[in-house]
């Protein structure tokens, strides 16, 4: 399952989680915790790197539409 945004982007069920978390306020620190507590089996340093990818490529999504505008 994904969540769309205006057909900017698509997010899958990670990645809607956390833009629901960032709209919360959340921080990369945050979401790296949020992510050990919602997914058995992740490590801290997978976690960390997992919201840093998402992070960087919802920034240049945000770029390239800014862009476009």
């Amino acid at each position: 399952a994904s969540k769309s945004f205006n057909g900017m982007i698509r997010l899958n069920d990670t990645g809607a989680f956390y833009w629901k978390e960032l709209e919360k306020g959340s921080s990369e620190d945050d979401l790296t915790a949020k992510t050990l507590e919602r997914y058995e089996g992740v490590d801290q340093e997978t976690a960390r790197r997992d919201v840093r990818e998402f992070l960087q490529s919802i920034e240049v999504a945000l770029e390239h539409a800014a862009s476009n505008d």
